[in-house]
């Protein structure tokens, strides 16, 4: 079994807001001015008393889990499940509403949130989150008011509620009425820092000074590292004449300032490159710029997660073993820690201790796919192969467009004797990543042993087009073509081959090669000179002018791009992925109706192609048809549940 697959960093996370408004709300995950608390558990609970289907309840438990795990593409796919069973139900409506605004979809938002409130008008949370839809647009602050209005005459204790009535207030120089709105909160919530914060500064601007000292005492008490609760707290204590405590109080806020930048700019400069140079397999350069960026960051677990990956991939096991070991012992509830360390283990043979660390990952975030998925390969390196299906069809389940989960779940079944059933895993692997060419070479396999041996030359031909000087692949290909009586293809092969991999001239690397190594360590102007000069020897060669294509796009130049994959699509006019890659060139030299034209035509070939819609999406973006492209970012959403509309 090809096993496990390292990774740095779970999720995505949203950039902190920088403007002074936004700074206010530390805990807004849309980084718009205006919070939304979540109530989601609370509904919930409620739902289970009132429907008794087993699937509706796991969709909605499926939901909130995404929800609260900011995966809000894979809560909306879950919650519109729900909605087919109940089209009626408001809590349904309620928390589709809520995932449609954390994935930027603000008029689906609005429109799931008015359907709520029409089938259960007297629903204060989705006043508050309709408001928070409508407060969200620039420049329409005041039409968030009303909803938050309502939801506090709905519900007098909530909090939250007044909070946003006060935001709305401050921002529209209100001063009096967000200071009672305020007040309300606070008064309401008096353990939150961030209530009482804004009381305070709103009381500060208002000359109440006393009172907003009392409130800013309260909120440095609740948190002793709120930067800006100290910095307003400072100030008071200088307008009332008391120096010396605002000179203590400004050296707090100089020593906060300096504490919380836990990545400085060298560090993160740093580490930035070291994450490049690994995704690039430069692995010596990520060691040495993670290894510099470890110097002077508080972000510890972060860099030496990347690093103990970096040694991974190196090879260094004992190096990448150390790394990870000592993020666990900082933080022993890492999930990435415990999940790279059971790579390790596991490249080391050590499947106990690699069950381990993946049982653990498990037991901390028992939704996380990537757990399922690395459990299930040590299951399936130990031979267990019905425990390694079940637990890679979770990973599934979780995760649909996990092409290396699939192609796994199809060597289970392979390993395991069921040949017939592996194949639809191999395909849909090789659909999801058509780069994958070593499944495409497992899956050729296992087509040739049923008999279908046409179907494997057309795989093995694709597959060595995308690398054609694969040895393995070209003669698994040629073999094939001598068995299905096709020597003049077999022929033409062995020629195609021998020129591109240099078998004519032993020892050296061929013109081909030579542009391969330099699109390899991004030298683009030379591979593209490399390529250029292996076509005017062999201008029927689309594997190399495929190469050339993308190295045209991996540079910037997108009309050269564009001209190359269009005599590609003249010559394979139902070749989805061309008409895709033309497409995606056309639009970033910027001829967008020739794009549109030809994403439509690569959807009719391949409608299943998330990248596909989401092109379109951005060409209707171009557009002005925002409702067109809404559509087609959620039809990609469909498909894979990772993507979101551009910006968000």
């Amino acid at each position: 079994m090809k096993v496990l697959q390292a990774r740095c960093g779970r999720r995505r996370v949203n950039p902190q807001p920088t403007s002074d408004d936004k700074q206010i709300i530390l805990f807004n995950k849309t980084g718009s001015s205006f919070v939304y608390f979540s109530a989601l558990p609370v509904l919930f609970l409620l739902l289970g008393a009132e429907v008794n289907q087993p699937q509706f309840d796991e969709d909605m438990r499926l939901g909130e889990y995404y929800l609260n795990h900011d995966e809000p593409g894979k809560a909306i796919s879950e919650f519109e499940a729900a909605l087919k069973a109940q089209p009626g139900n408001p809590q349904v409506l309620y928390n589709l509403g809520v995932a449609l605004r954390l994935w930027g979809d603000p008029d689906g938002a609005e429109a799931a949130l008015r359907n709520a409130l029409r089938f259960r008008p007297n629903f204060p949370e989705a006043h508050l989150a309709l408001g928070s839809v409508l407060a969200d647009r620039p420049g329409s602050e005041q039409l968030g008011l009303p909803e938050f209005e309502l939801a506090a005459a709905q519900n007098p204790s909530y909090a939250e509620a007044y909070y946003n009535i006060g935001i709305i207030h401050w921002k529209t120089n209100n001063l009096e009425q967000a200071v009672d709105s305020f007040r309300k909160a606070a008064e309401l919530r008096p353990e939150s820092a961030q209530f009482r914060l804004k009381h305070g500064e709103a009381l500060l601007r208002a000359g109440k000074l006393k009172e907003a000292e009392h409130e800013l005492e309260s909120a440095v008490k609740l948190d002793p590292k709120n930067r800006t609760a100290s910095y307003e707290l400072g100030l008071v204590e200088g307008r009332t004449g008391e120096k010396e405590k605002a000179a203590v109080r400004m050296e707090i806020v100089r020593r906060l300032q300096g504490s919380s930048a836990e990545m400085p700019e060298r560090s993160q400069l740093d580490y930035n490159e070291g994450v490049d140079a690994l995704e690039q397999g430069q692995t010596d350069r990520a060691i040495l710029k993670l290894t510099e960026a470890l110097e002077g960051t508080h972000k510890d677990a972060l860099v030496r997660t990347a690093l103990g990956i970096a040694y991974e991939r190196k090879g260094d096991l004992l190096a990448a073993r150390t790394q990870l070991q000592r993020v666990i012992h900082a933080d022993p509830t890492s999930i990435d820690g415990h999940l790279n360390l059971g790579v390790v283990f596991m490249r080391e043979g050590n499947a106990p201790r690699a069950e381990q660390e993946f049982q653990t990952v498990l037991s901390l975030d028992p939704g996380f796919a990537e757990g399922y998925y690395n459990l299930g390969l040590t299951k399936a390196a130990q031979k267990d192969w019905a425990h390694a299906a079940a637990l890679l069809r979770q990973s599934i389940r979780l995760n649909p467009s996990n092409a290396r989960a699939h192609l796994a779940l199809g060597r289970v079944l392979r390993d395991s004797g069921d040949a017939k059933a592996c194949l639809q895993y191999y395909q849909v692997a090789c659909q999801l990543d058509p780069s994958q060419v070593e499944a495409k070479l497992e899956y050729g396999s296992v087509l040739l042993a049923q008999n279908m041996i046409h179907d494997a030359i057309a795989i093995w031909s694709d597959a060595l087009r995308r690398d054609p000087t694969n040895r393995q692949l070209y003669e698994s290909l040629v073999a094939a073509l001598e068995k299905a009586g096709l020597p003049d293809q077999a022929q033409t092969e062995r020629r195609k081959f021998t020129f591109l991999s240099g078998g004519d001239r032993p020892g050296e690397r061929s013109e081909y090669e030579q542009g391969i190594n330099h699109l390899k360590h991004r030298e683009f102007d030379k591979a593209v000179t490399c390529f250029e000069g292996v076509l005017k020897k062999r201008p029927d060669y689309s594997e190399v002018r495929l190469k050339l294509a993308f190295t045209d796009f991996a540079r910037g130049n997108y009309q050269a791009a564009a001209l190359e994959y269009r005599k590609l699509v003249d010559l394979e006019p139902h070749d989805a992925d061309l008409r895709l890659s033309l497409g995606i060139a056309l639009l970033r030299a910027g001829s967008t109706e020739q794009a549109k034209r030809e994403l439509l035509q690569a959807l009719d070939l391949n409608s299943n192609s998330a990248s596909g819609h989401y092109q379109l999406g951005l060409v209707y973006l171009a557009e002005n048809d925002r409702i067109r492209a809404m559509a087609e970012f959620h039809q990609a959403r469909r498909i894979d549940p990772r993507i979101r509309p551009p910006g968000r």
